[in-house]
């Protein structure tokens, strides 16, 4: 699968909802309307029983792709999706 998405909320949206720990500086997010495959995205990870937020990579699958675009049926500016990752 190739999916792509729409990147479009506040740092405050985001912290209030996942209750993450405040980072040394605040990021200042731009919208994104095109995350696609391979690009940085933001994710939110468990750590010494806090929530913080870290970039890591979205992968493209080695096979056959069919481009999806997901995005919030309620009109959030936030999806949550779940994902695996490796080191």
């Amino acid at each position: 699968m190739c999916g792509r998405f729409t990147r479009n909320y506040t740092w405050q949206q985001i912290q209030a909802l996942y209750r993450l720990t405040t980072p040394a500086s605040i990021p200042n997010f731009q919208p994104h309307f095109n995350v696609c495959p391979t690009d940085p995205v933001d994710t939110v990870v468990a750590d010494e029983g806090s929530r913080k937020l870290v970039e890591m990579r979205w992968e493209d699958t080695p096979g056959g792709k069919q481009p999806h675009y997901f995005t919030a049926g309620d009109g959030s500016p936030v999806l949550t999706v779940a994902g695996l990752w490796d080191e």
